[in-house]
């Protein structure tokens, strides 16, 4: 793994003022699962995660088509085929952080029978640093049909992300939030972020060959590991 070069210092309170706008608009959380109810899920888990993984994959693929033009949620090619086993292996750990995060923002809302704005402001951030992780997956299993979307075919094989993908799922189910205002609100968030970071990405990813095609290019790897944090 390349030294990674870290960007310059990036305010996260960007995402929370979202969140903290979309949550004064009046998101509407449903009565959450108990834990009776959650354990009778566990039956079937395997078939059960494909199936919320794929929907979630078509969420993401959805809004990050309508990104296309801009591609805020990333300034990074994709890799070539020399390349593809170290990025994979790079996206590997972003999404087991994602995941870990998303998990302990779950159970602390889970937790209360009417979650606090702030707990819920943590698990919003946390889903939508999750679903950026996903549409940076298409660097290395990009759509046959767009390559800033990501496959869903590879990624439901790639258990890493579909882990992350079917977690997203169940995440924004348990807020009660609809499949058209989900692809609205990952659309809005990555859009408004990718705007307020733009100048630093440009000097992330200053010097790297944005066009290579074959082989390795370690700066491109270190530039892309460092968006992601």
């Amino acid at each position: 793994m390349p030294e990674v070069v870290r960007p310059p210092h990036r305010d996260d309170s960007s995402s929370s003022a979202v969140v903290r706008a979309l949550l004064r608009q009046g998101i509407e959380t449903r009565p959450l699962q108990g834990a009776e109810t959650r354990s009778r899920e566990l039956v079937n888990t395997r078939p059960r995660q494909a199936v919320d993984a794929l929907e979630h994959l078509s969420i993401v693929a959805e809004a990050a088509s309508k990104l296309s033009s801009h591609r805020r949620f990333t300034h990074s090619r994709i890799a070539t085929a020399e390349e593809e086993r170290m990025w994979t292996a790079m996206l590997e750990e972003e999404e087991g952080d994602r995941s870990r995060a998303l998990r302990s923002a779950m159970d602390a809302v889970e937790k209360e029978e009417t979650p606090t704005e702030r707990q819920l402001s943590a698990l919003l951030v946390s889903m939508l640093q999750a679903d950026v992780t996903l549409m940076r997956m298409s660097r290395v299993f990009p759509d046959p049909l767009s390559r800033t979307m990501t496959s869903a075919t590879n990624g439901l094989r790639h258990s890493p992300t579909c882990e992350l993908a079917s977690q997203l799922h169940r995440a924004w189910q348990t807020l009660g939030i609809t499949k058209p205002t989900v692809v609205a609100v990952v659309q809005h968030v990555v859009s408004a972020v990718g705007k307020l970071t733009a100048r630093e990405r440009v000097v992330l990813f200053k010097g790297v060959i944005p066009d290579h095609l074959r082989g390795t290019d370690l700066p491109a790897l270190a530039s892309f590991t460092a968006e992601g944090l």
